[in-house]
């Protein structure tokens, strides 16, 4: 390592670098994404396309090109305004920038070590920005905020600026600041993101590449899906807004048998016209006159359904379906593969992360340790307590499934509980009752381990007084297991559903467990006396 301060830079073309490795005044927009911004600000050019197809279409195909400064801006108010995708979106930016995250390394070296502990120092003392707020000031976390984003919108990039600092041990390092710079500044048509510094070209400015970092996902962006959608959930909201404004009012009719100019008529006028209506009016014995009330009609339309319909589409596509954004009507089937779904995209999401700061990580320790130098200390995310505990579970199912013994204490410690001391209450799943939804075959069936403590059984008086209380939903279970087709199974269900809570409260007022453990009571006093 280089003993002199500032460090120099090892790798490439280092003069070019070199202009970048200082601090920079705020109030002299220096940075290619302080300038860009300041332009854009300047010459308006920062566009706003409507939610007129034939410019959609076009914004699309500019996209598709490389040309992002009109799709970029209609793809940001989506994000910004539609309230579903405004809902979706957040909750996946924050399972990436809301997780823990540490400094791992590739081997126990002495040098893997050292090459943590700078990386730690820099992630630690890492700044974020925004080129048009750059008043905000976050860490790690509004940088992983802003690269997850890359899956929105293709693209996302932010400038670095190296600064020369020491470490807490008085060593000379770099710690660096990243100004978040937003697509519509930048075009792609050379298959390269280039940054638009001059507003009368199509042409951008190349990125540096040690001083940019760039993160581009693979496959279609989700807004491009989500502006079509949006798109077509416009016109029938519209509709359906329109509809309950015409019609949320009742009209008022007044009938009378005056006629137009008398009293009687005049009077009813006076009435009808004070009723503050959106619409009304008198007519005459021999006026027939038919009222269709909207609303009702309304609520045969197709408006409510479509909107509803284009909203879980976008929840799906963000959310994987989760039905904890979304559900029908409370019909929740289906909950678990959905939520499996979003927690896959998540952990896709953070690997896409650690794959660009796994860039920033290597540019970092070159610069500090020299071009040559082999990156072995890498960002990584941590896994929840969640996360531990689910990959505990399955590999104890997976050695369950293929038949290996399973130590007690392994499935104790992996799942955090205790182990039974003499005399404890246990609390297990009985025998007989169905299978747990999701767990494999047979797993829960038999699946409980002897007491090593030494338990002892319950009296004979006390298991009889149990199976007698919940006798009769056993019975019902199994009369339920034993329907012969799917139709007798529902109505089985039915009928079972409805005389549940008689039966619950059957079960809870019987006195058959009270009395048997009153008596149990009364034998422990009695021979723990003697």
């Amino acid at each position: 390592m280089s003993s002199t301060f500032p460090l120099e830079m090892h790798s490439g073309p280092a003069a070019a670098a070199q202009t970048r490795a200082a601090a920079i005044p705020t109030e002299a927009p220096q940075t290619l994404a302080e300038r860009a911004e300041r332009l854009a600000r300047v010459t308006g050019f920062v566009r706003w396309a409507s939610v007129d197809p034939a410019q959609i279409g076009a914004a699309m195909r500019n996209f598709e090109l490389g040309y992002f400064q009109w799709a970029a801006p209609l793809l940001e108010k989506i994000l910004g305004y539609d309230a579903m995708t405004a809902t979706c979106a957040p909750k996946r930016w924050r399972a990436v920038s809301g997780a823990d995250w540490e400094i791992s390394t590739i081997d126990d070296s002495e040098e893997a070590r050292r090459q943590a502990d700078f990386l730690d120092d820099f992630y630690k003392s890492f700044v974020s920005s925004e080129a048009e707020a750059l008043d905000m000031r976050g860490g790690v976390e509004t940088l992983t905020h802003h690269l997850v984003q890359a899956q929105a919108f293709k693209y996302a990039a932010a400038e670095i600026v190296w600064e020369p600092a020491r470490t807490a041990k008085g060593e000379a390092t770099y710690h660096a600041r990243a100004i978040h710079c937003p697509l519509r500044f930048f075009e792609a048509t050379q298959r390269r993101l280039r940054i638009l510094v001059d507003s009368a070209s199509s042409a951008g400015e190349p990125l540096d590449e040690r001083n940019w970092i760039v993160a581009c996902a693979p496959g279609t962006p989700l807004l491009l899906p989500t502006m079509l959608l949006f798109m077509l959930k416009m016109t029938p909201l519209e509709d359906w807004a329109v509809t309950v404004e015409t019609f949320a009012v009742p009209f008022v009719i007044g009938k009378t048998t005056a006629q137009p100019g008398d009293e009687a008529w005049n009077a009813l006028e006076d009435i009808v016209r004070n009723a503050k209506n959106r619409f009304g009016g008198v007519v005459g014995k021999d006026v027939e006159l038919q009222i269709v009330n909207g609303i009702t009609q309304g609520a045969a339309s197709p408006h409510r359904e479509l909107v509803e319909y284009i909203d879980r589409a976008i929840a799906a596509l963000w959310r994987g379906g989760d039905l904890s954004t979304i559900s029908a009507a409370g019909d929740a089937v289906g909950a678990n593969p959905q939520q499996d779904e979003t927690d896959a995209m998540a952990r896709a999401d953070k690997l896409f992360v650690e794959g660009v700061l796994a860039q920033l990580s290597e540019k970092f320790l070159r610069l500090v340790f020299g071009a040559e130098t082999r990156p072995k200390a890498f960002f990584r995310f941590s896994q929840s307590d969640e996360e531990q505990a689910a990959a505990r579970i399955a590999k104890i199912r997976q050695a369950y499934e293929l038949g290996l013994g399973i130590p007690e204490n392994f499935v104790r410690d992996a799942l955090g509980i205790p182990a039974v001391a003499e005399g404890d209450a246990v609390l297990k799943r009985p025998e007989g009752l169905p299978q747990a939804a999701g767990a494999p075959a047979g797993f829960g069936e038999g699946f409980a381990f002897s007491n090593a403590a030494g338990r002892r059984e319950p009296p004979p008086s006390l298991l009889a007084a149990e199976a007698a209380q919940f006798a009769p939903l056993r019975s019902a279970v199994a009369e339920l297991a034993a329907a012969p087709d799917e139709e007798a199974f529902r109505e089985r269900l039915a009928a079972f559903k409805k005389r549940f809570p008689a039966a619950m409260r059957d079960v809870m007022s019987r006195d058959d467990v009270a009395a048997a453990l009153e008596a149990l009571l009364d034998a422990e006093l009695e021979a723990s006396a003697r």
